[in-house]
């Protein structure tokens, strides 16, 4: 996986901002520089014949300060009534929801120790 080109967009990024389709519209200034690292990452074994076949720009979930959401999820942002479950977590407005999201581009990074995290928070064994 080749990154990067995310500043490389019209408006440098901004227009980028809230996107949530990763279907086959790709941002054309992205697109370019795309296609301009992978040569230059592979040379010189990317000689004549070469190309790249397939092209996915994935969507980047930010935060306001570029760092993951880990834990409980409060029944009053689901808006789940959870009373009648079977696991309901006794922490106070708890609805037995986790989230691990927002990973500002750097998923392969933070969702693997926000995984370990969650579920440390999960057993109980923060502490």
């Amino acid at each position: 996986m080749i990154g990067g080109g995310f500043f490389r967009s019209l408006k440098q990024g901004i227009d980028q901002v809230g996107r949530y389709d990763d279907g086959p519209l790709l941002d054309p200034l992205t697109t370019a520089h795309i296609l301009g690292v992978v040569p230059a990452v592979f040379h010189p074994k990317w000689g004549a014949g070469a190309e790249l076949k397939q092209l996915w720009s994935g969507i980047t979930g930010l935060t306001g300060d570029f760092m993951p959401l880990v834990g409980p999820l409060d029944a009053k942002l689901t808006g789940r009534d959870t009373r009648g479950s079977k696991r309901v977590l006794s922490g106070k407005g708890s609805c037995g929801e986790w989230i691990a999201a927002g990973f500002s581009g750097e998923g392969m990074v933070w969702a693997w120790l926000s995984g370990a995290a969650l579920g440390i928070m999960i057993a109980g064994s923060e502490d």
